[in-house]
């Protein structure tokens, strides 16, 4: 509530060394929406790394549990085994309303086969299954 009450409006919750498993990653988050005071004046933001093959499914516990705002890369891109890869956090979102209800996603997703073989060839790094 320090951050909070000091003026910040996001509050990032980092799995850095992507370590977390997604029960875990979504029981952190409802208990940071239970416990923080003033968290209903600050959006939660998440950033998981992909070290144990994760991210995905931590990302999307931690959207299921309150979080609001993703730190992704398009192909998964980052240090070690890589972040969450945006574009598969967008579409779970929005093909499955059933389960994640109707979160606004603004992201053009026609876009991502194009921006995904942008990203490879200018990074040189293989993409994922956009092809």
């Amino acid at each position: 509530g320090v951050a909070i009450a000091g003026g910040a409006t996001i509050i990032n919750v980092p799995d850095t060394v992507g370590y977390m498993n997604p029960n875990e990653f979504g029981d952190k988050i409802r208990y940071i929406k239970e416990h923080t005071p003033g968290i209903e004046n600050a959006i939660i933001s998440v950033h998981c790394h992909d070290d144990l093959g994760l991210a995905n499914a931590n990302t999307l516990a931690a959207i299921k549990a309150g979080a609001r705002q993703v730190e992704g890369t398009i192909n998964g891109l980052g240090e070690r085994a890589g972040n969450v890869a945006i574009e598969e956090v967008v579409m779970a979102l929005k093909t499955r309303h059933d389960y994640f209800g109707d979160l606004q996603v603004n992201i053009d997703t026609k876009q991502f086969t194009k921006v995904s073989k942008l990203v490879s060839r200018l990074t040189g790094t293989p993409s994922r299954r956009h092809n």
